[in-house]
């Protein structure tokens, strides 16, 4: 089930984070300043079209939105890491995941 108060919450969030008003969101999203409004204020259910919209207009994915109704939210930060990584040259790779082993080992120690 979609918590759509934490989706308008992610969305305010996004759109703060990315420097755009309302009205930039909605202008990119080619609807209103009230419907965002609306949407941030769990007023209005927004329908796949808009989601789609406004994900691509604040330049995320569409599961990057709706995380916190996600069974495993995890999920869609693993395939955008995997997806950064692709793209990297294979020494680089190797070099970001002797880092990440070494972040997890200092996170172990910790707890």
């Amino acid at each position: 089930m979609v918590d759509y108060a934490a989706l308008g919450k992610r969305i305010k969030k996004l759109r703060e984070d990315a420097n755009m008003r309302q009205e930039d969101l909605a202008e990119r999203c080619n609807c209103s300043i009230s419907h965002i409004g609306q949407i941030e204020h769990a007023r209005s259910i927004p329908s796949i079209d808009m989601l789609v919209n406004i994900a691509n207009a604040l330049e995320v994915s569409p599961d990057a939105l709706l995380l916190e109704s996600i069974d495993k939210p995890e999920d869609a930060y693993l395939r955008k890491i995997k997806d950064k990584l692709a793209v990297l040259p294979t020494a680089t790779r190797i070099k970001v995941c002797e880092s990440l082993d070494n972040l997890l080992g200092i996170i172990g120690e910790l707890n």
